[in-house]
């Protein structure tokens, strides 16, 4: 799979993308990190979610081939050509 590249939906804190980063060439992931205003905090206060997207960073840091992106799913998805994945 080194020379597969992946776009996964939902990152958290980087668990599974880290393990996706070793086995993949290259990795976008996608999340709200606490962006979603009306979002009711479920098992997160609000306040949690600048430090789940700073440990999602911190856990991937070392993985050159591991692209964060803070949206929408749905407008992120946009930045993508067709088959570019």
């Amino acid at each position: 799979m080194k020379n597969k590249s992946m776009v996964e939906i939902g990152c958290y804190l980087g668990i599974s993308t880290e393990l996706f980063a070793i086995f993949c060439e290259k990795i976008t992931s996608i999340d709200l990190w606490g962006l979603d205003e009306s979002y009711d905090g479920g098992e997160n206060p609000k306040e949690a979610w600048a430090s789940i997207y700073q440990s999602a960073q911190d856990r991937l840091v070392s993985y050159s081939n591991v692209t964060l992106v803070q949206n929408y799913g749905d407008q992120a998805s946009k930045d993508f050509l067709n088959n570019s994945c």
